[in-house]
């Protein structure tokens, strides 16, 4: 499957190398120091959860250069998406499917306005990753998740053949029946969790643990 990871921060350079790894054709989407490194060294993603490896090297920060793609990994920050969202145009041809796994709520729905329904999925991503440095993303912790779907729910046939894409890559996905319950599920839970890792400094994976911030997540989301 063509691939192109639009933000191949921690995010999208996990998720991303995780498929190419599993020989999928791959292309990262990235700027500055961290695309030169990617297209020098590779993308080099260090994982608590899938071991260290090289990811490919295939990388520009012209989505013209790749062309028209089976998949568009859309991972970038939610406040870059009026930048973004016209800049995978090239990568959009008749069949594209647009994921997006980033946090907030209405990003499916923005992808929609320019795309159209009929090229955008959504979803959302459990994982603490990050650039460790140019052409290095890390993952953290012993937990990573993935959960996708059709923005108006139910399960299509391209949700299945992106599911067994991604089941091979190594991903540990639900592809859910109801995909925007699972995106506000998350921001529901960001909404307690950022208070409770802000006071404390723990990593999700230690809050989850420690049955006194547990509950202060579980109160806070109620």
């Amino acid at each position: 499957m063509k691939i192109a990871v639009m933000g191949a921060g921690g995010v999208g350079g996990y998720f991303g190398g995780l498929l190419a790894r599993a020989g999928e054709d791959v292309t990262y989407i990235a700027r500055g120091e961290h695309l030169r490194a990617i297209k020098e060294r590779g993308l080099r993603v260090v994982s608590e959860l899938s071991g260290e490896f090289v990811a490919g090297n295939a990388a520009t920060d012209n989505p013209g250069d790749v062309g028209p793609v089976d998949l568009v990994l859309y991972t970038v920050k939610m406040y870059h998406n009026d930048d973004a969202i016209p800049l995978i145009a090239p990568l959009v041809g008749d069949g594209t499917v647009v994921l997006t796994v980033q946090n907030g709520v209405d990003n499916g729905e923005r992808l929609v306005e320019a795309y159209g329904e009929a090229h955008v999925m959504v979803g959302m991503v459990g994982v603490q990753a990050r650039i460790r440095e140019p052409g290095v993303v890390e993952q953290l912790g012993q937990f990573g998740m993935a959960a996708f779907g059709e923005i108006q729910g139910g399960i299509t046939d391209r949700g299945r053949r992106l599911y067994d894409v991604f089941k091979n890559g190594g991903w540990n996905v639900e592809l859910s029946d109801n995909a925007m319950g699972a995106v506000w599920r998350k921001y529901v839970f960001l909404s307690g969790a950022a208070g409770v890792n802000a006071v404390t400094q723990l990593r999700y994976s230690e809050m989850r643990t420690i049955p006194e911030t547990r509950e202060l997540i579980r109160q806070s989301c109620a």
